[in-house]
């Protein structure tokens, strides 16, 4: 079987994706799971796709945006126009490469509030049996942040609230369930600390999104290689 790598548009969606990996087994190197830092960015990845594609399998995994075509028309742009002429991928090589768009890759399941990580996240851990402290949790994470809001501008990409909750929600939980803050997860980098959570807290994990929601079934199958 050929080695994955898998090119993600954000630093949640990786951490998201350490987190599914080891949950369920799916055999994933973490340090093959590239974060684009934007889908507007896939371009500068253009040299390391085509090389890899000689003996790897490449996945991207996008958020769809409620622009189903126009983000695959955009991921085909950054790959075969954007880049410089030769790291430009040819029809046959963009065509072996595997492409999911979130949350379920299913045209007539995207809309506007439905269209992206977070809102599958955000299901996830709705239907876990750690519902109740994450509806608690939403609340009173929202009325802090908007209250941050008005004390000091927050960076742009911060601005929403669903875009920087997940790092918080794992490590408080972990807090509680544990009494205490383990060694190392004061971490800056939320990348290092998710490894490191997952070294003795999968269990925990588990509780805090359904990992066996039938609506993320579509993204386990496409990361087997069974769509």
């Amino acid at each position: 079987m050929r080695e994955k790598i898998v090119y993600v548009e954000s630093e949640s969606d990786k951490i998201f994706l350490i987190i599914l990996n080891e949950v369920k087994n799916l055999g994933l190197k973490d340090s093959n799971i590239i974060n684009c830092w934007s889908k507007d960015k896939l371009s500068k990845e253009s040299e390391s796709i085509k090389e890899y594609l000689k003996a790897k399998d490449i996945y991207i995994i996008f958020d769809s945006d409620n622009q189903v075509e126009k983000t695959k028309q955009n991921i085909k742009k950054q790959l075969q126009q954007n880049p410089k002429k030769e790291h430009r991928l040819s029809d046959k090589e963009f065509e072996q490469i595997k492409i999911f768009l979130l949350p379920e890759n299913d045209e007539t399941k995207h809309h506007s509030k439905y269209c992206e990580l977070e809102h599958l996240l955000e299901k996830m851990a709705k239907e876990s049996e750690n519902k109740a402290f994450y509806e608690n949790f939403c609340q009173h994470y929202k009325e802090f942040f908007n209250k941050i809001k008005q004390i000091k501008s927050i960076q742009s990409e911060q601005k929403e609230r669903t875009k920087c909750w997940l790092q918080p929600y794992i490590i408080i939980m972990l807090c509680l369930e544990r009494g205490f803050v383990p060694c190392g997860l004061n971490d800056l980098d939320p990348i290092i600390t998710t490894t490191k959570i997952l070294e003795k807290n999968t269990e925990i994990l588990k509780k805090l999104f359904h990992f066996d929601l039938e609506k993320l079934q579509a993204l386990i199958d496409f990361l087997n290689g069974q769509l």
